[in-house]
């Protein structure tokens, strides 16, 4: 109903007064016309009119019974009574209705009436445009209000020195507090002392333009200690400055990220205990060997022997260097780091071919290099797997699909071999890496999915967003 126009019912029993108002104003303004006060109800129910002009005498029922009856829709049109006659009582009975805006007598002056007219379309727009703000104001508070108490977000409002304002049904359900209880309370009831001087430093620290995202530990009678993540704002509030924050629990969050931590030193402890065990069983030996054979040199009486022990001593240092840097192969693949990872793996695979019947197929669409942490990851889930693969399954074919759409890398591994529980395996945390190759998906934010069955395999899928 915005921009109506400038609308106009005249009401009268005589056709002369009608086409004369007609005559004078349909250039000025959109005018209809009425006999009577049953036509006048038809006409207003098909029309919004912002002014309605009734003769107060007429056969079957006056303009001021008419008004006083009617009930308009939605919006009231400025009411006009003119008359031909003025008594003391109508003017009483006008005034008493207080809905009549003016009382003209008849015969009526054409620039009185004109005056009249706009003076009471500038008080409907005025009324109108009031109205429709309110309507505005009303249907802004209803969408806030369905919005802060339907919110599946924790969401609260709370006041400079902390106290509790508002708070939706869901802040209510997180804390298991009552909406009367809750009100009582300051927001900082719900922390320890060192979490109650951060909130307050932090809270002086938002300005009127910004908002700011800040993590608390806050202890929830029933659950225990919670982490959460607070999203602030200052807002006005009922006229006082007061602050909106959007609160998310992300105490799993925090405890997979400490899970995914332990499980990176848990790794690291283990490749430092991997290396010490091919120091010691690998290279130690072939020095301790060394080691005789220089001093079997040093022995000035075994002249004889001493060309075949410096062939030996000679054949010592190659074998060490070569140990040495299969070792270090197996820290950092000169070919990850040179050529990327789809010819380091393939690198790994023609290795084990020399060492084992086992088929292996390697498919690819990759073209381009990754990130070396994405490499680095990759390659150690898939190395990881074949070791599984070789060590527990019984495998005869392994296939490793490596492919790349737009932003997404995706992996498959699979094996023909026995298979096992994925749940009990994950439970007893076997010696199959299984958590380790889970973490190393997660901790690059990919999502993992193992599935194996006795005698059926395993396959392996992963996504990741590049």
């Amino acid at each position: 109903m915005e921009d109506l126009e400038n609308k106009i019912l005249y009401i009268d029993d005589e056709q002369v007064n009608l086409s004369l108002f007609t005559a004078n104003f349909s250039k000025i303004y959109t005018v209809v016309t009425a006999k009577s006060t049953v036509e006048a109800e038809e006409v207003i129910r098909e029309n919004q009119f912002k002014v309605v002009i009734s003769d107060i005498s007429m056969p079957n029922e006056n303009g001021l019974d008419f008004f006083k009856r009617f009930r308009f829709d939605n919006f009231e049109p400025i009411l006009i009574i003119l008359t031909a006659f003025v008594s003391e009582s109508l003017l009483l009975e006008a005034l008493n209705q207080g809905k009549i805006f003016r009382y003209l007598t008849k015969p009526w002056n054409a620039k009185e009436l004109k005056y009249t007219i706009d003076q009471a379309l500038q008080s409907f727009d005025l009324i109108y445009q009031n109205k429709m703000l309110d309507l505005q104001i009303k249907e802004s508070d209803a969408k806030f209000y369905n919005i802060f108490q339907y919110s599946r977000d924790l969401i609260i409002i709370f006041d400079e020195n902390g106290s509790i304002l508002e708070a939706n049904i869901a802040f209510l359900e997180g804390v298991q507090k009552g909406y009367e209880e809750i009100k009582e309370m300051n927001i900082t009831d719900l922390m320890d002392h060192q979490n109650q001087l951060l909130f307050r430093d932090r809270i002086k620290r938002i300005s009127d333009s910004s908002a700011a995202i800040h993590e608390y530990k806050i202890n929830i009678p029933g659950l225990g200690l919670r982490y959460v993540e607070a999203n602030s704002c200052k807002i006005e509030y009922k006229g006082m400055n007061a602050y909106l924050s959007i609160v998310r629990d992300v105490t799993d969050r925090k405890l997979h990220e400490k899970e995914i931590f332990n499980a990176v030193i848990y790794a690291e402890e283990k490749e430092r205990s991997r290396i010490a065990k091919d120091l010691h069983d690998g290279l130690g030996p072939i020095l301790a060997t060394l080691n005789m054979y220089l001093e079997r040199l040093h022995d000035k009486g075994r002249v004889e022997d001493f060309s075949d022990i410096l062939d030996f001593s000679m054949d010592s240092v190659s074998e060490a260097i070569n140990t040495l840097k299969s070792i270090s192969n197996n820290l950092s693949p000169h070919m990850l780091e040179k050529f990327g990872l789809l010819s380091a793996i393939s690198a790994f695979v023609e290795r084990l071919k020399k060492l084992t019947k086992v088929k292996f197929a390697i498919e690819s669409n990759l073209n381009e290099r990754l990130s070396s942490i994405i490499e680095i990851s990759i390659y150690r889930v898939i190395t990881e797997c074949v070791n599984n693969s070789l060590k527990h399954s019984k495998s005869t074919e392994i296939l490793i699909k490596l492919s790349r759409s737009d932003n997404t890398l995706n992996l498959i591994y699979a094996d023909n071999g026995e298979g096992f529980d994925v749940k009990s395996a994950l439970e007893v945390q076997s010696g199959m890496g299984l958590h380790n190759i889970q973490n190393r998906i997660k901790s690059l934010g990919g999502k993992i999915n193992i599935q194996s069955r006795k005698n059926f395999g395993t396959e392996i899928t992963a996504e990741i967003t590049i």
